[in-house]
This record gives structure tokens, C-alpha cells and sequence, in this order.
């Protein structure tokens, strides 16, 4: 059985964390005071331009950046109601809801399509006809069937669409229909809010980390929820009667003075999570690199030797591979280079490993057969920012590289910047003010100080190193500055003769 961890030992974030029954970390929400998720709220914005060539607008909904807005089933708002499928103009006020978080330079993806998700179901009431539908993942005919009947025999309103999730599964009916009507309550406030606003305004947040963790990563697997602090704890109880009422016995409060995540061994195993190699059990090891296009993981076998080494690395790194994309929430393409095997029997099993552990992955996730060369390719659906994007920052060093100049390639930029300016100004004695990072200063002032003078002699200007610790090392600056003679008293300008 898993164990759902949730804390808040510092005020700047809470951590919530799910793990198996031997302790591996198996879901992560990891949100900063200072980087809000904005994703699924819901706000009132206004129509800044359209891009017809896109078919989609700008809409400002009071970020910093405009949001994109496909032109699709659009709903605008007058003063009684909300009126689906209209042509759009700019300046008109629109009810719209995040579905990715801005990105980069890029704004945050609109959706006009709202849907309000619950533990249980998911509730779009914008729909042409009363609809019910369930996820694939609910395997059993039976069970399927069940949970229809469950909601069919509810009185609710025609123009709604209600998504079974998979958290259903064997639930209550009693659960069930209150998570259903807590949506439909909370969709009357919503629409009430949307009816009144005047201008540009939030009108619905997808709520706290503790909410979204119990909502998203809570499921009747999960035996017992430890919260460590004593107000996280009355605030999770609260969440969950609301949830799963039936449920709230299973919160508990951290009852050792041993710190939650330490005492589960999480704390380790959420550093390994940022790093870009990870080591399997029989000694091989995964190294993954993310970029802004895609990400590449790469398989090595590393310290394994075994006489299977080469299947075992491989059906390994498959299993690993599916829970750190998870973990890390990696998007978009994927390419895997797995340890090239002559069997094609081998490359099917190595799918199939793979397939099987991507299954528990909330998000979609298209996939190829390994190709010719090795390698394997899959799609991740973008749901929230990737922890590579929320926990790291741009090297200053490398910026974005992964790695950087060495010495010798700066001091030969540097003196070819030198030589421009002293073409630039030859022969009018002027000075070249040189502003470098300490360690490309010490360099040329050490080991290429002839280089230096010469450039000096050739062009008749003097050279001045400056360093400047702000500065990174490929960088560099270059000031063009009068040579001023000193004026000497008279009688040193007086000559002796021999």
C-alpha cells in the first residue's frame, strides 16, 4: 500500500510526495511561494488582438503577458448570460481558463473550454447534450457500468458533460454524487462571478498544493496521508472531508520529532531527481538532458557486467525512464538511445517493459517502436512546468550550453576583438580598455602577455586588463579611451648633451 507525505517545514513551499510500498517516490508536487501555478484557474479577460493567419487571439487576463487563445468554441459574456460559438472582436470579455502556464517568453495557453475537476469526475457544463463518460483506464466491463448507473440515476441539469476518472474505481455512490455536486455548486458560483465582472478579473484558483495532491495523487491505494505540522494537518482534514468524506480517518499527524521526509528516506531520492544521471540497480545508469526542443536519455551499462547486462540495463533503464519523466514532469519529445541489441525479440520486450510502466502517467503519452538505430521515440503531454523548469535556473557560466570555453578559445576572441579596434584606431595612441572575469584576466596577463604586447606595438595603442567578477567568462568588454600624456615640469623638459 502507498503513503501519501505532505509538509510544510519551511514557509516557502509545501511538498507532497507519494510513495510505494518500498518507499520509492512514485508522484511529486513540489510548489514555491515565489512561482505560483496558475493552471486551471479561471479569469475574465479581454480580446487584445486576433491573429487570423493562427485562427486565435491574445487575450489579457491581467498577467504579464498576453494569453493564446485558440478561436474555437469561444463563449462571450453579456450582461445575462454566457453565449457559446460567436465571432470575436477585439475589446469583448471573455471567460477563459489556463491550460498551460506561461512559459519563457511565450503566454500562458488559453482554453475557452472550461471544465471543473473534481476526486472523482471532471465537469465541462458548457455541452451541446447531457454527456457521460468514462476513463479508459477503468478496465472491468462491470465496474464501468457501475459507476454510469451511479451518475445516470442523478438528477442534474441537460448542457453538462461529466469525465469518470479513474480514481472511481470502486468508490462509494455516496462519494461519488457529493463530488459531483460540490462541482455543480461550485460552476453556479463561477458563472454567477463571470455574469457580474465588469472588466478583467480572476474568478476561480484551482486551489493550494495540499488540495491539488489529495485531488490528483490521492487514490484507494493510498492507506495513510502523514502531514507534518499541526495547522497543514487541520487544513489537509479539511480538504479531504470535502473530497472523500468517507476517507478522513486516513490523515495523520506526523507524531515524531524525526523530520516526515527524512524518516522515508524522500529527501535523497527528490536531490537525485535534479540530477541529470541516474544509476540503476545492476550498475548501469541513465543519463537524461533536457533542452528547449526535446530531451535525450541516454542508456550506459557503466559498472554492469553480468552475462545479461546488455537486456537487463535496458529492461531497468525502462522502468526508470517512465517514473523520471513522471517525477520531472518531462514534455513534449522524447528520444531514448537504448543499448543496442541484435535480437528483435529483445527490442519488443524492451517496448513492452517500456508501455507497461507508462501506464500509472496521468499524462498521454504517445509511442514508437525502437528504430533501426536504436532508438526510441514518444510524445509526453505538457501538464504542468517540469521540475528542470520550477527548481533550476540558466548557468550565468555556460548559458545553457552545459558547458564552456576553455581559456585559450576566450583569449583568442579576445584578442580578435583587439585587433578590430586596433585597426579601427591605429596609430592614434589611444587606450583599450579591456573588462574581463578574473580567471580570462589572470590568463592573459600570465600565460599570453606577449600576445598582448605585440597587439600593443603593432597598432600603437596601449591595452588596460580590468576585472570585473559580475561578468561571466566568456564575456568581455572593450572601452576606447584618449591616451592623455602627462605635462612635465619645465626644467625636465630640458635635454643634456653629451
Amino acid at each position: 500500500m502507498s503513503k501519501l507525505l505532505i509538509d510544510q517545514t519551511y514557509d516557502d513551499q509545501v511538498r507532497a510526495v507519494l510513495i510505494n510500498t518500498e518507499g520509492k517516490v512514485q508522484q511529486v508536487i513540489i510548489e514555491k511561494n515565489n512561482r505560483q501555478v496558475l493552471k486551471s484557474n479561471i479569469y475574465v479577460g479581454r480580446v487584445q488582438h486576433i491573429e487570423k493567419s493562427l485562427n486565435a487571439a491574445f487575450v489579457d487576463i491581467g498577467l504579464s503577458r498576453a494569453g493564446f487563445l485558440p478561436l474555437d468554441g469561444i463563449s462571450t459574456i453579456d450582461d445575462q448570460t454566457i453565449t457559446k460559438d460567436v465571432d470575436v472582436r477585439i475589446g469583448d470579455l471573455i471567460a477563459v481558463q489556463i491550460l498551460k502556464d506561461a512559459r519563457g517568453k511565450k503566454g500562458a495557453m488559453l482554453t475557452a473550454n472550461i471544465s471543473l475537476s473534481g476526486h472523482f469526475v471532471v465537469l465541462i457544463p458548457h455541452s451541446p447534450q447531457f454527456c457521460i463518460g468514462v476513463s479508459k483506464r477503468i478496465n472491468p466491463p462491470a465496474e464501468r457500468k457501475r459507476l454510469k448507473n451511479i451518475i445516470e440515476k442523478m438528477a442534474l441539469p441537460q448542457h453538462i458533460q461529466i469525465i469518470v476518472r479513474t480514481a472511481s474505481t470502486e468508490q462509494n455512490a455516496q462519494d461519488i454524487k457529493k463530488d459531483i455536486k460540490n462541482l455543480l455548486k461550485l460552476w453556479k458560483s463561477i458563472e454567477t462571478r463571470v455574469l457580474s465582472a465588469k472588466g478583467i478579473s480572476l474568478i476561480y484558483e484551482e486551489g493550494n498544493t495540499v488540495y491539488k495532491a489529495l485531488k490528483n495523487c490521492y487514490t484507494r491505494d493510498v492507506e495513510t496521508v502523514f502531514v507534518e505540522g499541526q495547522e497543514l494537518y487541520r487544513t489537509t482534514r479539511k480538504f479531504m472531508r470535502n473530497l472523500v468524506p468517507t476517507h478522513t480517518n486516513r490523515i495523520h499527524l506526523w507524531p515524531k520529532k524525526e523530520p516526515l521526509f527524512h524518516h522515508f528516506d524522500v529527501d535523497a531520492q527528490l536531490e537525485q531527481i535534479l540530477s541529470p544521471k541516474v544509476t540503476l540497480p545492476s550498475g548501469g545508469n541513465i543519463v537524461i538532458h533536457i533542452t528547449e526542443a526535446m530531451c535525450t536519455i541516454d542508456i550506459n551499462t557503466a559498472q554492469a557486467h553480468s552475462e545479461n547486462a546488455l537486456i537487463q540495463t535496458n529492461l531497468e533503464a525502462a522502468d526508470e525512464i517512465a517514473r523520471q519523466i513522471r517525477l520531472r514532469n518531462i514534455s513534449g519529445i522524447i528520444a531514448i538511445d537504448f543499448i543496442e541489441t541484435a535480437h528483435p525479440s529483445q527490442k519488443d520486450e524492451i517496448y513492452t517493459r517500456l508501455k507497461s510502466a507508462c501506464k500509472i502517467d496521468r499524462a498521454k503519452i504517445n509511442m514508437a517502436r525502437i528504430n533501426e538505430f536504436g532508438v526510441l521515440m514518444l510524445t509526453r503531454q505538457r501538464t504542468e512546468l517540469g521540475l528542470n523548469e520550477s527548481h533550476m535556473t540558466p548557468c550565468p557560466l555556460c548559458l545553457g550550453y552545459g558547458s564552456v570555453q576553455s581559456l585559450d578559445t576566450i583569449a583568442s576572441n579576445v584578442y580578435k576583438a583587439l585587433e578590430r579596434a586596433g585597426i579601427q584606431n591605429i596609430g592614434t595612441n589611444i587606450i583599450l580598455e579591456l573588462s574581463v572575469h578574473p580567471n580570462v584576466g589572470n590568463f592573459l596577463l600570465n600565460q599570453k602577455r606577449k600576445t598582448l604586447v605585440a597587439i600593443e606595438q603593432y597598432f600603437k595603442i596601449q591595452v588596460h586588463v580590468l576585472f570585473n567578477k559580475t561578468f561571466d567568462l566568456s564575456h568581455y568588454q572593450i572601452n576606447t579611451l584618449p591616451l592623455v600624456t602627462p605635462s612635465l615640469p619645465k626644467q625636465a623638459l630640458k635635454v643634456s648633451r653629451t
